[in-house]
């Protein structure tokens, strides 16, 4: 970009002043221009949402609660060796949908309905689901 402003500076120093003039709104245009090219900052970032997740991910075991969809974080390493201590009871399951169906806070693709889920004493975008006697992490999908 630099070098093309650079050969269009030096042809309109060899015209006269008119020149000069047009040539200088010319390369504020395009610098102008160019500022606006591809930025994203019009577009909001937003945390991916229980309509778009299920059909971008296939069955992937997951919930939603209080918009956010949390999904089954045991193949994550990181939080499989966290120390993480069951806070309190948030929710229970209340129901369970196939992909492209209704996700509403609640509702779960894989979790049976009436799963227990609790928070964590250590990380608030961590949550665990007791299913039997197994203690399921499920790590909140977030953006930005």
């Amino acid at each position: 970009m630099s070098e093309t402003i650079f050969i269009i500076h030096r042809l309109i120093y060899k015209r006269g002043d008119e020149m000069k003039k047009w040539g200088l709104v010319f390369c504020s245009l395009i610098m102008l221009a160019g500022c606006f090219h591809g930025t994203e900052s019009n577009m909001a970032i937003t945390n991916p949402t229980s309509e778009n997740v299920p059909s971008q991910y296939g069955e992937t075991d997951l919930f939603v609660w209080e918009d956010i969809v949390y999904v089954n974080a045991e193949s994550i390493d990181w939080v499989k060796q966290l120390e993480l201590t069951i806070q309190e009871r948030l929710t229970n399951i209340k129901n369970q949908s196939v992909y492209g169906g209704d996700f509403s806070n609640g509702t779960a693709s894989i979790l049976p309905v009436g799963t227990k889920v609790y928070t964590t004493k250590e990380r608030k975008d961590i949550l665990i689901a007791k299913v039997g006697t197994a203690e399921v992490r499920y790590l909140g999908w977030r953006e930005g």
